[in-house]
């Protein structure tokens, strides 16, 4: 069956790091198809600085070069708080015949057993943890959350830590410092042009 990867979250706004872990990912894995899908409002994270359209501009121009990767905004045509069951339940309409593997860092990994829905999910797909070699985490406090039939489905993959957060990039624009490191050209022409982050 072909791979669906699934990689989600606000992305505000999109940057290099997410960029540095969808490139290992698909160095590691045989994923046909990558989908990266902008949250609405994730429940964890309920406040977002630039606006839906903006977001899914920036991962747009993020991920432009690759042709098997698409934005997919389901999500945030949704108009309300993003649940990642409902987000698989429908790709399974809307993707049939593939296989969903869900993309995660180890901090949205390391809180997997408090997700809605959480037993149903981890029966529906695969997962890929993507992390850091970091004395605060391992690959057994996410296993220990999971039931035994399931943990088949999880699959651990470590790579350099890159200092990038959507804190930084928005902290360094308000103080006029250049993003071109954090974002890309593409995506920092785009903040420039509109405006972005500025107060």
């Amino acid at each position: 069956m072909s791979s669906l990867g699934i990689f989600g979250g606000s992305f505000d706004p999109f940057h290099l790091g997410h960029r540095h872990v969808l490139d290992t990912v698909t160095r590691h894995q045989n994923i046909t198809k990558l989908l990266v899908v902008p949250a609405y409002q994730s429940p964890l994270k309920p406040v977002t600085h630039a606006s839906t359209d903006h977001r899914i501009q920036m991962c747009q121009l993020g991920i432009q070069d690759q042709p098997k990767w698409e934005v997919w905004d389901w999500e945030t045509r949704q108009e309300s708080p993003s649940y990642t069951i409902d987000t698989v339940l429908h790709l399974q309409h809307e993707f049939k015949g593939f296989d969903p593997i869900l993309i995660m860092g180890s901090d949205s990994a390391s809180t997997l057993s408090t997700w809605h829905r959480f037993s149903e999910l981890i029966s529906l797909i695969s997962v890929i943890v993507v992390h850091r070699d970091i004395p605060d985490f391992s690959p057994n406090t996410v296993v220990t959350q999971i039931a035994l039939e399931h943990r088949h489905r999880f699959t651990f993959i470590e790579i350099p830590p890159v200092a990038i957060t959507a804190t930084n990039i928005r902290d360094r624009l308000k103080s006029g410092q250049s993003i071109n490191d954090l974002v890309g050209p593409a995506v920092a022409r785009y903040i420039r042009r509109e405006g972005l982050y500025r107060s």
